[in-house]
């Protein structure tokens, strides 16, 4: 084999950077090579080789590790006895890359016939008088450094400043990524008591004082309302300004602040359900049919005939000019403010209602029919959802960014949509009676045995307060007194209750955030969410926590996210990619009248890949999308495809094409598929590499040169290019970098996709004061999710969850006549040393203040317990592991994580690892071209007459060791 070094140096004596080559029995690249006509001097006495272990050396979970070897250059005396490479004394090393290369004893062409065999930096060259030797370094340490490099000046000059005093000076101000929880921001402005929970922009902060939240009191009973039975329904209408209840044997009641009743006369006799405003009318309905309305503020009132006979109606809504009313099995519209009403020609379950009007629909949840449904006009229902559990309150907020978001609430989740046609289930709130929106929360009322819940923003989490009713609480409605916003909740036992809150005022600048006319009302706070501020009204109580949510929606909050985020705070960069969207179906524009099928089978056993087919041989059909760049020059695409129908003659192509000009950019012309392999070739541009992703996955790499940024440039896939034939082609991923090399990431982008692929559950970290290092976050970041993190031979930062490689596809496969060292089994460092384990526990969602003391007394008995602890955890276990294995024990595992259902998945996904046999294997193979590039997102099929290895068995690598001096390659394996 020919082993080659490039080496980056620089000369102090010329004050220049260089470039030095080196190869083990000399080499010169061809005058079409990169770099060309280039002489490889034969120095390399031992080639540079790097030990990498998933994780700890013999574990299987944990922070990787990797050794390094020495690059050994000879330093040979000439005939004057000088050495050849003495003059490198004058060389420094420190720091700079090093790439070394392998390749067959037949290679010509560099780089294309060598593999990278470690590309890595340097700490120093050591001299003696016959070798150099190159000392490596691991790039990992790279991240050995401060998360945090801004430190509070602590300088305020009170009440200005938000640098802190004395007592901050020095101290990195926190970063706080994903969601946290009861964390303890330091006061950055003590005379006008502003809190710093993140250095940089946040989504949500929500603030408490003594455990319990600020911005609103306590709630405060009613009395002299008047009411005599059930209150049953509520609502406020912001136009009219009051608040209309109703209750047991048809009692109506209007008040202007929730705190002065007025009773009115219904003219039904009946229990009312529910009341709503619309068009400056009020309609109320409830048993046998009665249904009342009100044009004169809800002073008088009128029966109608709604069409509904004797049965109950449960829930009336308005919207689009008409009103429906709706139960169990039934619904009725009236389009002349409910004096008509014509029945539904089907029989949806309604138990709750409400107008969406972005949509356009009404939306109903059917009680305990478990459903969601829609209709546009009260005549027509369509089924949204199943099985939703006792499904009983709805409502309408917005969400971050003025995006609208739906909330329905049963026994079993809080489920949230944007569209209401897809939902998904949030955490158990107990046995949800109803849920309104108002003061930028959702708020959700429930059973006398569980609390009053307050959401954040996103509705993604839940807090509680103490429930004020002895009884069940049936409906919540939020207004105005004129003065304060007002939270009414009635229920059974003819109870209402009252809260004032104040709206959390939010600062558009850090000068409003200090300006003192804008300082929130005592009692409650303001936030500044562009910089992770909040401000109090008052002073507190006591202890001030706060939970915060960074990222502007779940889909920023994931590990891989976090892993990019630690790296990107070490100064590793991810060049971002450019394409506006994935989605090839719906986001980009065809050519022609190309048939795309959705759902496809993607690489990591997803189905976000789409197969684009020209099935017209009389146009070339295709898809393209436009693509936006930041200045001039060479440009980077890459694309994950996989082989579906070849056309019969020509080639498949994937391009940037500049529309102004009229030309390719780049164009990668695929004219074969060999056993799932595509021959690729550049006919514009360059092919900078091809490698595969997963078995039947390439991903292709092309550098488009010349690229006019001010013209409008597009990325473009053609299944066949020529008019005359068809074909068909299956994509996964289109990447557009703005850089010349699309490998220049020193975080792989192909790992972001699979990390979040398999494991897209929300984090939360919170650094607080205390240093922390980029390394120590990545680590957290990758353990949450049960991933490996490190560097690659070829120098690139990568991530991937370690799983059962049971049922997959082996992408190496190996026998005992492959082997120059004999299979051994091996030892593992694991806790238990391989004895299965039995429980599996995930520690989440931790409190970075617990509090056991310094909380309100008005702190319910459940939320101090929730203060108190630590650490949430959710469990899975299999008792029956303990019957073969007496010592079979438990593996606690703290986290990251931020959801239940999360921690829940992890910890069924734990055990599954770990309940019962393992075989940790070592061998050696030859150190071939193959054998160079199993890595570990690699899975390896062992035949072998020991260890009942004789029919085979698919492994996971956890060590990867080349020694190019023995010509070996040392793989420890899992499964």
């Amino acid at each position: 084999m020919i082993f080659l070094a490039v080496v980056s140096a620089y000369d102090t004596l010329g004050a220049s950077a260089e470039t030095l080559y080196f190869s083990s029995n000399g080499f010169k690249s061809r005058p079409t090579d990169t770099p060309p006509n280039q002489y490889f001097e034969p120095r390399i006495k031992q080639a540079a080789s790097m030990r990498r272990d998933a994780f700890s050396p013999g574990r299987t979970f944990g922070r990787s590790t990797v050794g390094m070897g020495d690059l050994v250059l000879k330093n040979s005396e000439d005939a004057s006895g000088v050495g050849a490479l003495d003059y490198l004394l004058n060389y420094a090393f420190d720091g700079r890359v090093i790439e070394v290369y392998v390749g067959a004893d037949t290679a010509v062409a560099f780089p294309g016939d060598f593999e990278p065999l470690v590309v890595s930096t340097m700490e120093q060259a050591e001299f003696t008088r016959s070798e150099v030797r190159l000392k490596l370094r691991d790039r990992q340490l790279e991240l050995d450094v401060p998360l945090q490099t801004t430190l509070y000046d602590g300088d305020n000059a009170l009440p200005a400043g938000l640098e802190g005093v004395e007592d901050l000076k020095g101290k990195p101000k926190p970063k706080c990524f994903g969601k946290v929880r009861n964390i303890s921001p330091p006061c950055v402005n003590t005379s006008k008591l502003i809190y710093q929970a993140n250095d940089g922009e946040v989504f949500d902060i929500r603030v408490f004082d003594t455990g319990v939240p600020l911005g609103l009191s306590e709630f405060t009973q009613v009395v002299g309302h008047g009411f005599g039975g059930v209150v049953a329904g509520i609502c406020y209408s912001p136009e009219e300004g009051q608040f209309v209840a109703v209750a047991g044997a048809g009692d109506i009641g209007t008040s202007p602040d929730g705190l002065t009743w007025t009773q009115r006369v219904s003219n039904v006799a009946n229990n009312l359900y529910d009341v709503a405003f619309g068009d400056g009318t009020w309609v109320a309905v409830g048993a046998a049919g009665d249904c009342t309305i009100s044009s004169d503020g809800g002073v008088t009132w009128t029966e109608k005939d709604d069409q509904f006979g004797a049965s109950g109606i449960l829930c009336v809504a308005y919207g689009a000019g008409r009103w429906v009313i709706g139960t169990l099995g039934k619904a009725a519209y009236s389009t002349d403010g409910g004096l008509t009403w014509t029945l539904s020609a089907e029989a949806p379950n309604v138990w709750e209602l409400i107008y969406v009007q972005s949509l356009g629909l009404f939306v109903g949840v059917g009680g305990a029919a478990g459903t969601i449904s829609t209709s546009p006009d009260g005549e027509t229902w369509t089924g949204r959802l199943a099985g939703g559990g006792l499904l009983k309150g709805i409502a309408q907020g917005p969400a971050y960014g003025g995006r609208m978001q739906l909330v329905a609430v049963s026994d079993s989740a809080a489920y949230r949509s944007v569209d209401a046609v897809n939902w998904t289930a949030g955490p158990d709130l107990g046995t949800p009676q109803n849920v309104v929106y108002g003061l930028g929360r959702y708020f959700v009322v429930a059973q006398a045995a569980d609390p009053l819940w307050i959401s954040t923003a996103d509705a993604a989490t839940w807090i509680e307060v103490p429930n004020p009713h002895g009884d069940i609480i049936q409906d919540i409605a939020i207004g105005s007194d004129g003065s304060y916003q007002c939270i009414v909740t009635v229920g059974e036992g003819a109870e209402i209750y009252r809260a004032t809150a104040q709206p959390v005022a939010t600062y558009a600048t850090e000068a409003d955030l200090l300006d003192d006319s804008l300082a929130p009302t005592a009692g409650s706070y303001g936030v500044y969410l562009a910089g992770g501020y909040f401000r109090l009204g008052s002073p507190a109580n006591g202890l001030v926590t706060a939970d915060v949510i960074q990222g502007a929606a779940a889909t920023d909050r994931t590990a891989a996210k976090g892993l990019e985020w630690a790296l990107g705070a070490a100064g590793k960069a991810n060049l971002g990619n450019l394409m506006t969207s994935d989605d090839i179906d719906a986001d980009w524009t065809s050519v022609g009248t190309p048939v795309v099928t959705t759902g496809v089978a993607d690489p990591w056993g997803g189905t976000d890949a789409y197969t684009i087919a020209d099935d017209n041989a009389a146009a070339a059909e295709g898809k393209w999308r436009e693509v936006t760049f930041v200045g001039d020059g060479t440009k980077s695409v890459a694309w994950v495809v996989k082989e579906a129908t070849m056309p019969a003659a020509g080639v498949q192509r994937l391009a940037l094409w500049d529309d102004i000009s009229g030309v390719n950019r780049l164009a990668l012309d695929i004219s074969a598929w060999v056993a799932g392999e595509p021959t690729v070739t550049a006919s514009v541009g360059t092919l900078v590499r091809s490698f595969r992703v997963r078995p039947g996955w390439w991903c292709l790499l092309g550098a488009a040169p010349s690229v006019d940024a001010s013209h409008t440039n597009v990325a473009i896939i053609y299944p066949a290019v020529t008019v005359a034939q068809t074909g068909s082609i299956t994509v996964y991923k289109a990447r557009v970098f703005n850089s010349a090399d699309p490998e220049a990431n020193d975080w792989s982008w192909l790992d972001v996709l699979h990390l979040d692929h398999d494991n897209d559950a929300v984090c939360g970290f919170w650094s607080g004061l205390e240093p922390i290092t980029c390394a120590e976050v990545a680590s957290k970041f990758a353990e949450s999710v049960g991933a490996w993190w490190g560097v690659d031979r070829r120098g690139a930062f990568r991530s991937a969850i370690f799983g059962d490689p049971t049922g997959e596809t082996a992408t190496v496969e190996l026998t005992a006549n492959d082997m120059k060292k004999p299979l051994e089994r091996i030892s593992t460092a694991d806790p238990g040393h391989g004895i299965p384990i039995w429980r599996s526990i995930i520690r989440f969602s931790r409190n970075y203040t617990p509090q056991s003391s310094d909380l309100a007394a008005g702190v319910s008995d459940a939320r101090r317990g929730l203060l108190a602890r630590e650490w949430k955890e959710e469990s899975d276990e299999d008792a029956t592991v303990q019957t073969a294995h007496i010592l079979a024990g438990e593996q606690v595992d703290e986290t990251l994580l931020a959801e239940s259902a999360d921690a829940a998945a992890e910890a069924t996904r734990r055990l599954a690892l770990r309940d019962g046999r393992r075989d940790p294997i070592e061998f050696a193979v030859p150190l071939t071209m193959d054998t160079v590039l199993v890595d570990f997102d690699d899975f390896v099929e062992i035949t072998h007459s020991r260890f009942g290895l004789t029919a085979g068995k698919v492994f996971a690598p956890i060590t990867i060791e080349p020694d190019a001096a023995a010509r070996l390659v040392t793989l420890r394996l899992w499964g």
